[in-house]
Formats: structure tokens, C-alpha cells, sequence
């Protein structure tokens, strides 16, 4: 027979009667004997002064010495065990907290750095653009510079049918140079960059215009057909269309205008005696 632990059967003789007196002591039983009691549908109502009667020895209604002690030891190593592992996994946890916080103010520090990168670009940008506007002004007023010194701009012509001033009650802003009724070459009066070559609807037919730099322009009118684009350059002499009769006109002949100020249409001279 097993060492065992005596239940006082003096005042509790069942197991039944062990459940509704003392619910404890019925639990450490159960667990100890659980294939006896389970195997033995009258066990309830065992009379426990009685048990090694009714119950083989190897299911004796008792509680093995060290059963309950063993089982607080196992317990208590489970709860130890738990007990780390929990501490472990804290401290992983607040290793993980740790470096997403630091990913965090990472992912911040490059999201300002890209933001301050990318104003600056702009601003680089911008500032590239307008050093790039001002630096062509500069080469535009350097390179496209004339001479000042007009060369006659009709290939072969040289009469003019309308001078410059006052005609039929307005002011003539040019003068026109007959061309017979042919179409002879037009001619750049002088260097420079060509800012219009096309026919708009303001009565001048196909025309062309050239700056020249230091704000003096010419404007070459009812021309047959134009040889040059915009933002060509052209030197003295270059070819840049034909005589003819487009526009508002009366036979084939070049309307020529000098303008000192920029305002080709506004604000213009006489250019006999001046350039030509």
C-alpha cells in the first residue's frame, strides 16, 4: 500500500459528504486519484472509513505524500518560468518601442531634410532661371548688337515713292521704296535678332521684324514671301524675303520703319539721312 495522507472520516465519511463540507480537500483528492474516482461511478457515495474495502489498492481514495508539494514546486517553476519569459519579452518590447521611435524621428528628419531640399531646389532653380534670363539679355544686348549703320535694305532699288511724315492726313511711319512690279530681295539693314516674321492682320502684309540691340528696331512690310524665322539671327545684308504687295497696299513695293526706342509701331523716325 501507497504512504498516504488520512482524511478525518469523523465527521466527513463520504465523498459526497467530503464535497459539500470541504470543497478543497475534495479538489486535492480528485486530482490525485482522478482514474479511481472517474473509473468508479459509485464513488460519490464511497464511505471513506471504508475505501480500502471497497477500492483496489492502486486507487486508494488518498492523496499520495509529496503529490501536493510536487505540484506546488512544478507550479511555482511554471510561474517562474512565465515570469521570465515575460521580463524577456518586456524588454524586447520596449527594444522594439525604442527604435521605432527612433525610426520615427529618422522618417521625420529625412521628411524635413527632403521638404528643406526640395525649397531649396526651387530656389536654386528660380535663381538659375532668372541669372539665365538676365545672362541672355546680356549676351543678346552683346551679340546682337548692329553697328548702327544702315546698308539699303531693297536688292537694286533705291527710289523712295513715300517719304516719311505726314500723308493723306496721317503720319507715315516709314518710307516706301518702289519695286516696279517686280519682287526683288529684301535685306537686313543691319545685325541682329529677328523678333516677328509673319503676316497678323495690321496691314502690313508678311513682314518681318529685327531688333538690333540698344532699343532700335526695323520693320520690313508687304513682303512677297519671307526667307527667315523668329529667333534667327541675321547679319548685315542677309536675305530675309522679297518685295511685294500683301497687306494694305498699292503695287509692289517695301514699306520700311526704324523705330530708336523699342516701340516699332509707336514711336518712330525718318531714316534717310539718319541710317540710310
Amino acid at each position: 500500500m501507497k504512504n498516504t495522507v488520512e482524511v478525518n472520516t469523523e465527521r466527513i465519511d463520504t465523498i459526497k459528504a467530503l464535497t459539500e463540507k470541504d470543497k478543497e480537500a475534495y479538489q486535492v483528492i480528485r486530482k490525485a486519484n482522478a482514474d479511481g474516482l472517474s473509473n468508479n461511478p459509485l464513488v460519490a457515495d464511497i464511505n471513506l472509513n471504508n475505501a480500502k474495502k471497497n477500492i483496489k489498492e492502486d486507487v486508494d481514495l488518498a492523496v499520495e505524500k509529496g503529490v501536493l508539494q510536487k505540484s506546488i514546486i512544478e507550479d511555482t517553476e511554471k510561474m517562474k518560468t512565465l515570469t521570465t519569459e515575460v521580463a524577456e519579452k518586456e524588454v524586447v518590447l520596449k527594444e522594439q518601442t525604442t527604435a521605432y521611435e527612433a525610426l520615427k524621428a529618422d522618417k521625420t528628419a529625412v521628411e524635413n531634410h527632403l521638404r528643406e531640399t526640395k525649397i531649396g531646389h526651387e530656389t536654386s532653380k528660380q535663381s538659375l532661371v532668372n541669372y539665365s534670363g538676365d545672362l541672355q539679355s546680356a549676351v543678346n544686348e552683346l551679340i546682337y548688337t548692329g553697328s548702327g549703320k544702315f546698308q539699303w535694305p531693297v536688292d537694286g532699288f533705291n527710289t523712295i515713292t513715300s517719304p516719311y511724315g505726314s500723308r493723306w492726313g496721317t503720319n507715315h511711319q516709314g518710307v516706301d521704296i518702289g519695286t516696279m512690279n517686280s519682287n526683288p530681295s529684301v535685306l537686313a539693314a543691319d545685325d541682329g535678332i529677328v523678333v516677328a516674321a509673319e503676316d497678323n492682320g495690321d496691314g502690313f502684309g508678311n513682314k518681318v521684324i529685327i531688333n538690333h540691340g540698344s532699343k532700335l528696331v526695323t520693320l520690313y512690310g508687304h513682303l512677297d514671301s519671307l526667307k527667315v524665322s523668329v529667333g534667327q539671327y541675321v547679319f548685315k545684308g542677309d536675305i530675309i524675303g522679297t518685295a511685294g504687295n500683301t497687306g494694305a497696299n498699292f503695287g509692289n513695293h517695301l514699306h520700311f520703319q526704324v523705330s530708336a526706342t523699342n516701340q516699332i509701331y509707336t514711336d518712330t523716325l525718318d531714316p534717310v539721312g539718319t541710317y540710310l
